[in-house]
């Protein structure tokens, strides 16, 4: 054992020496590690281990693999020992692994996801060794695709609805998985911006970028440069320079509703562009002067060369670009005799620099690249120098709290406790807007220095030594608005002298003092505004308008001193000192005033004076003399017009002597334009009448005043009082009614100023016509009542009252009076019987727009009292119940008339059918219904009611007729009797018998005219009660004339023959054993014969012989058949238009070679039409007729020559 653990010692410190080992090739059994859970840790190529527990203690062991159980947590590091050892640590935790996260989070649409809303936490401690202990993973729901890790720039897809986060630890191998519920902000923010170009071609080139669909107020715009902020705003214009191949500008912005923000960036290619030369400030401090700083300032833009002495420096400043291709020139200058250096080597530049405490220092280094076509580009630092001195306190005085316009502005400094440093400078600001002070001047040493010398000091009152600073200001201080703290000071200056170093024992670069932080006020110019009288009228108080304008307050213009005096001109003044209120206002808002008793001419002098100036405003006032007015009038009755009769003049022209002596000249009045009557009643003045007429509204005594103007405008007045007599008041009304009551006339009348001596009535369309008296009686009107006509039942009649005093004075007044319609309330009832409802009828009057009450009570049955408010409905009495009440109160909807009804309610009982009987008949003909009823309450029985399920038939008989088409028993045939009260009986029921007739059928078949006409017929049995009928009578009836051939009219069949043709009718009527009627008519024809009739007479000729035959036509309504005999082929026939029914026929005879005559017979027989021997089952009923024709044989002509001798 001693052995090995040498040996694993020599191992160990032999390893030591070694490099380590990769430890990525580890292998750790358990992915999460526990307490008191077996642990394997493995690795190739080792050779043996140490493990070192948390408690400090350590165990070693050969091979390349450790197994332990740890017992407590904490970091257990292995180390494996090979040629290259490896170190790894293991975590084991006191506690379940878990990640706590947010439920949800909401997102920006489009939008990275910031990991600090998830509020992540691990409830395991951080091994500060180990940055890399915990490993985030993330990913969405649904995937977007692959896992992401924490600080990723990922944006979030709007299909997210959460975020999967797995965290890792991987000392432990633990890992615990949230998900994160996702909401997405909705924004219209839009990050697009416009460029001037894209293209950087020279260096400090200019560029405009403008926001594209700009909206203020709900979008903030930042823009950016290369990841740098430059500015707040919807418009970048800049110059750019670069050395790289693109800049980036960046729009963001920010919706100011939900800070959700959009980017949008643009590349400017540099491609091609210049290039510049530009210092490096990454310096340290390298100069080797003693007591001496240098470095680069970022906020001030400068190098600082900090000193205790006077110094000259040497520096040595690199080009921080390596691409230097295109430069032609570079030129370093610096502020100091504006020395220049010449380089054409663009690497490094060396630049003296003074620290003096005299003015020769330097404050500026200057490089100017020169490239190409390019403009110049200059780049420029500031040079720092000098310290701040600690000793500095305020030494400085300022006295003037007002200065006017173009006065000096006077500082006085204490040169001795002012120590100024060739350095420092003294900044001397007026500060008016915050955002826009303005430095006056800036003083160096040499200033100071020549500022400096022996004065009288105006604020202290001593004379010495003083450094003194005059600036002359013309600007006003109103619009000034300057805040120091939180607190403004409005429409003043301040003037501050600010004491500026670089360099200085402690603090922070920039620093300076401020030697005096005063306020002041330059009011402006007042603005002397005097609204001057127009001219006038005396006498007359005359007031004048001061609004003179200050301009702004600021509260040291009461030390202006400010006087307004008047001189009025009438041996009048007044003078008026502003208030700190006119001020505060900003004007003066006086008015002086001044009374004028005597008309002239007056001069008139307002003179405003203060420390910086005095101002006036003169004017001449003239005050005209009144004209001379009167007019004459009569007064009236009230609504009378009076006519008023104006008279009016001008003065002359003379002078006029003021009580301190002086005289004045007194215009002459003008000529009157305008006559202006105010009638004392509150109706408009009437202007431009001189004799006007006017109605007053109402009586009494007025104040007219008739006022004159002349064309200077002076006017004069004159009142006197006008009388206007009350009229009477016709007051009166007449009290509403009811029709058919008297109408009661309110006589109110009152008299005017006069008592009444005329009455005047008038009632249209009532009882009186007229009344002339003050009191009336007997009025009645008598309004129509029918709702149809007055749906309102009311009518208003019109009156009127007309009275008349004894001035004369006299009205009228109208009053509609209201008569109603008194209801009549009625009602009846139905005769009702036992078993039907009682129906009420209303036939009141009106039937709308009523209040009904309808009372029903009985004090003989078991019906409790009703009341209703409309018709009762359905309602079954007892027919023994003989005291049924009904009462019926109507009244209209005003409450004003009203009437009732009643009546006692009766119910019949019902009449009784005691017997109902029948005598049986034939189908059609009449059956006796016989039948007995009683009327039990009622007088007597009025109506019998026979039917049966189909119809009713009211019959007012004991007996009832009943005809029916349907034969055999006719079952439930009904009776119901009706007696006088108009009650129905029960339905009584029986079953009635009916015979069924017998039938008959005519046969016959037509003839023609002169055939014999057989008539036979069809007999069918009826029945009734299931007896047969059978043939009993029989009785022919035929029209027309004939003659019988065979049988009888009371035969069963019977023949005759008509002589004439034409259309018959032919009836029988057959009676069988039960007296039942059987009947049957048919009509037949008996058709004439046909006509035939040759016109032509006989003929002859000689062969060939033909002639026209010709037929009678108008009879014949038939065919033609035209044949000759003998038959043979000598005769022929020619037809018009090919048709052989032709009358008139063309006949030819051909030949006669024989040598006797030949004779033919020519046959015309004819039938009937077509159609109607069709229709008469065939009949032709022919004729005939013939002529002779003979044809004469053809001559034959012979001769016999001989010679002859002549």
């Amino acid at each position: 054992m001693r052995i090995r653990l040498i040996l694993f010692f020599i191992l160990l410190c032999i390893s030591k020496e070694l490099h380590s080992q990769d430890c990525t090739n580890v292998i750790i059994s358990s992915d999460c590690l526990e307490v008191n859970e077996n642990i394997t840790i493995s690795i190739d190529n080792a050779f043996g281990y140490q493990l070192t527990n948390p408690d400090g203690t350590t165990e070693n062991g050969f091979g390349n693999s450790i197994n332990f159980t740890p017992s407590e947590s904490g970091y257990y590091n292995i180390e494996f020992i090979s040629f290259q050892n490896c170190i790894t640590t293991i975590f084991v935790p006191d506690q379940e692994f878990e990640l706590s996260a947010n439920d949800e989070v909401s997102i920006c649409d489009n939008s990275y996801l910031n990991y600090d809303d998830l509020n992540l936490e691990i409830n395991l401690p951080l091994n500060s060794s180990y940055p890399n202990q915990f490993t985030y993973t993330f990913n969405t729901i649904p995937s977007s695709g692959s896992d992401w890790n924490l600080g990723d720039q990922i944006i979030i897809p709007n299909n997210t609805s959460q975020i999967e986060v797995t965290v890792t630890d991987n000392f432990s191998g633990c890992f615990d998985t949230k998900y994160i519920d996702v909401n997405f902000y909705t924004t219209d923010v839009n990050s697009e911006f416009a460029s001037s170009s894209d293209q950087l071609i020279c260096q400090g080139q200019e560029f405009i970028f403008n926001a594209l669909d700009v909206d203020i107020s709900q979008f903030e715009y930042n823009w950016f440069i290369d990841g740098n902020f430059q500015i707040n705003d919807t418009i970048l214009i800049t110059e750019l320079t670069s050395s790289g191949d693109e800049v980036s500008i960046t729009l963001e912005v920010t919706d100011l509703n939900n800070g959700c923000i959009a980017n949008s960036s643009n590349l400017i290619s540099t491609e091609g562009s210049s290039n510049y030369v530009a210092f490096d400030t990454n310096v340290d401090d390298s100069i080797s002067v003693t007591g001496t700083e240098f470095g680069y300032d970022e906020e001030l833009e400068g190098f600082y060369i900090c000193s205790d002495v006077d110094s000259i420096v040497n520096i040595t400043f690199q080009n921080i670009f390596i691409n230097t291709e295109g430069i032609d020139s570079v030129i370093v200058s610096t502020n100091l005799n504006f020395t220049q250096t010449y380089y054409t080597s663009f690497n490094a530049f060396d630049v003296t620099m003074y620290n003096y405490s005299s003015n020769n220092f330097t404050s500026a280094v200057y490089v100017t690249t020169y490239s190409g076509s390019c403009e110049p580009i200059t780049v420029s630092y500031n040079i720092l120098f000098n310290k701040k001195l600690t000793t500095l306190v305020e030494s400085v005085e300022f006295c003037s709290s007002v200065l006017c316009s173009g006065d000096s502005l006077t500082l006085y400094m204490n040169p001795d406790v002012i120590n100024m440093q060739p350095q420092a400078v003294i900044e001397f600001n007026l500060l008016c807007q915050n955002d826009d002070d303005e430095t006056l001047v800036t003083w160096d040493y040499n200033d100071f220095q020549l500022n400096t010398y022996f004065t009288y000091n105006e604020c202290s009152g001593d004379s010495g030594l003083f450094s003194v600073f005059k600036f002359s200001l013309n600007e006003t201080s109103c619009g000034c608005y300057p805040v120091v703290g939180s607190a403004p000071f409005p429409n003043k200056y301040f003037i501050q002298a600010l004491y500026y170093g670089y360099c200085y024992v402690e603090g922070e670069v920039g620093d300076y003092d401020q030697l005096v932080f005063s306020e002041f006020i330059i009011p402006e110019d007042p603005n002397i505004n005097i609204s001057f009288p127009e001219n006038g009228c005396a006498p007359e108080e005359i007031f004048i308008e001061n609004n003179s304008e200050f301009g702004c307050y600021s509260g040291f213009e009461i030390n202006q001193q400010n006087i307004f005096s008047y001189d009025f001109g009438n041996c009048d003044s007044a003078s008026y000192i502003p208030s700190n209120i006119d001020f505060i206002n900003g004007n003066v808002s006086h008015i002086a005033s001044t009374v004028y008793n005597l008309p002239g001419i007056y001069p008139i002098n307002v003179t405003l004076s203060n420390v910086c100036d005095e101002y006036s405003a003169v004017d001449t006032l003239t005050l005209f003399p009144k004209p001379n007015v009167d007019f004459n009038f009569n007064n009236v009755c009230f609504m009378e017009p009076i006519l008023f009769e104006g008279i009016a003049s001008a003065k002359d022209s003379t002078q006029n002597t003021l009580e301190c002596g002086t005289i004045i000249p007194v215009p002459s009045g003008g000529q009157i334009i305008e006559y202006e009557w105010n009638f004392g009643d509150g109706s408009p003045i009437v202007y431009d009448s001189i004799n006007p007429q006017h109605i007053y509204d109402s009586p009494g005594e007025y104040d007219v005043t008739l006022t004159v103007r002349d064309e200077n405008g002076c006017e004069n007045f004159i009142t006197k009082v006008v009388i206007v007599y009350e009229l009477p008041d016709p007051t009166y009304n007449v009290t509403p009614v009811c029709s058919g009551q008297e109408s009661i006339v309110n006589n109110n009348t009152q008299a005017g100023n006069w008592p009444i001596v005329i009455w005047q009535w008038t009632f249209p369309e009532s009882s009186l016509d007229t009344v002339q008296d003050s009191l009336v009686s007997g009025l009645f009107y008598f309004p129509d009542c029918d709702p149809e006509l007055n749906p309102l039942l009311q009518t208003q009649y019109p009156t009127q009252l007309y009275v008349e005093d004894l001035f004369g004075c006299k009205d009228s007044s109208n009053f509609s009076t209201t008569v109603f319609c008194t209801p009549q309330a009625l009602f009846t009832t139905n005769e009702a019987c036992h078993g039907q409802a009682t129906t009420f009828n209303n036939q009141s009057s009106p039937q709308n727009n009523m209040l009904w009450t309808w009372t029903i009570e009985s004090s003989t049955s078991n019906i409790d009292t009703i009341v209703f408010t409309d018709v009762p409905q359905n309602f079954n009495f007892d027919c023994n119940d003989d005291s049924i009440f009904v009462l019926l109160e109507i009244s209209d909807l005003n409450g004003q008339c009203s009437d009732s009804f009643d009546t006692l309610v009766n119910v019949n009982c019902l009449p009784i059918i005691d017997n109902i009987s029948h005598i049986p008949n034939c189908q059609g003909d009449s059956i006796i219904l016989v039948a007995s009823a009683l009327p039990t309450e009622a007088e007597t029985i009025i109506q019998w009611l026979w039917g049966n399920q189909y119809s009713i038939t009211p019959n007012t008989q004991t007996s009832f007729i009943l005809t029916n088409d349907t034969c055999g028993i006719l079952q439930n045939q009904s009776l119901v009797v009706r007696d006088n009260h108009g009650c129905l009986s029960q339905t009584a029921f029986m079953d009635v018998d009916i015979y069924c007739l017998p039938n008959v059928e005519i046969t016959a078949e037509s003839v023609c005219e002169g055939d014999e006409s057989l008539f036979e017929l069809n007999f069918t049995t009826g029945s009734s009660m299931n007896i047969p009928s059978l043939p009993d009578e029989f009785s022919w009836t035929f029209d027309g004339i004939y003659d019988i051939n065979n049988g009888s009219l009371t035969s069963p069949n019977i023949s005759l023959v008509y002589n004439t043709c034409g259309n018959y009718e032919a009836s029988l009527l057959l009676t069988d054993n039960n007296g039942c009627l059987a009947y049957d008519t048919i009509t037949y024809t008996v058709a004439c014969n046909s006509f035939a009739e040759i016109l032509t007479s006989d003929t002859s000729g000689c062969a060939p012989f033909e002639f026209t035959i010709e037929a009678l036509d108008e009879q014949n309504n038939g065919q033609y058949f035209w044949t000759w005999t003998p038959v043979d082929s000598n005769v022929q026939f020619i037809y018009q238009d090919g048709n052989t029914t032709d009358p008139d026929p063309l006949v030819q005879l051909l030949v006669n070679n024989g040598t006797s005559d030949l004779e033919y017979y020519i046959i015309l027989e004819t039938d009937i039409d077509e159609d109607l021997s069709t229709q008469l089952g065939g009949l032709e009923c022919r004729s005939q007729d013939s002529i002779e024709v003979i044809l004469h044989p053809i001559p034959i002509a012979s001769a016999n020559l001989s010679d002859t001798v002549g």
